[in-house]
């Protein structure tokens, strides 16, 4: 007993594939009502924001993906202020772009690993305990990685990580000028548990 696929053929018209020099392929699609005017899909038509680029595309624009709302508190809103950080450090010349996407090529492995329930790790409150940080670090260590990501050493790991929580105590330092009660604080220290 087979499995039967349905194959539905989608046509895209004023799509022109395009062969490069390397030989790979690169698509684009002529903007209606512009006969000279060209616009290149950066995706082919097997990803599933293809029909997303190629429509924007036909209009004259450029379609990118909605960025996700992330919960303020969260490690995922952390790494996103510390690579900001990072990046005017880039921009001002106080630090090197490569610390820069080395540093983010970590963070964001490290905000998309999950816990033995499944739980992703960047959606947990930026204030776990030192606790939930080394099981972090543990679980980073024990997953194989796949092919197409490389190594990282521990010490590129540590320096990311120590970042991290320097810019975690200039947050806490921040809230505790802006008269956060202490009680609160204390409160979001003990739960690192996803914010609702």
């Amino acid at each position: 007993m087979g499995t039967t696929v349905n194959v539905v053929r989608v046509d895209f018209p004023r799509l022109l594939i395009e062969k490069n020099r390397n030989g790979t392929k690169r698509y684009r699609v002529r903007v209606e009502g512009k006969k000279r005017k060209r616009m290149t899909v950066p995706v082919g038509p097997e990803h599933s924001d293809f029909p997303h680029h190629y429509y924007a595309a036909r209009v004259g624009e450029t379609w990118s993906p909605s960025t996700l709302k992330v919960a303020e508190r969260s490690l995922d809103w952390l790494v996103g202020r510390y690579l900001d950080f990072l990046s005017r450090m880039v921009e001002a010349g106080q630090m090197f772009p490569a610390t820069l996407k080395q540093r983010r090529s970590v963070l964001t492995r490290l905000c998309n690993l999950q816990d033995h329930d499944g739980t992703r790790y960047g959606d947990c409150n930026m204030n776990a305990p030192t606790s939930a940080f080394i099981e972090i670090r543990d679980a980073w260590a024990s997953p194989p990685l796949p092919p197409e990501q490389p190594t990282i050493s521990s010490n590129q790991f540590e320096q990311s990580i120590l970042g991290l929580l320097n810019e975690l105590k200039s947050t806490t330092i921040l809230r505790r000028a802006s008269g956060q009660s202490t009680e609160t604080q204390r409160a979001e220290q003990r739960h690192g548990h996803p914010q609702t």
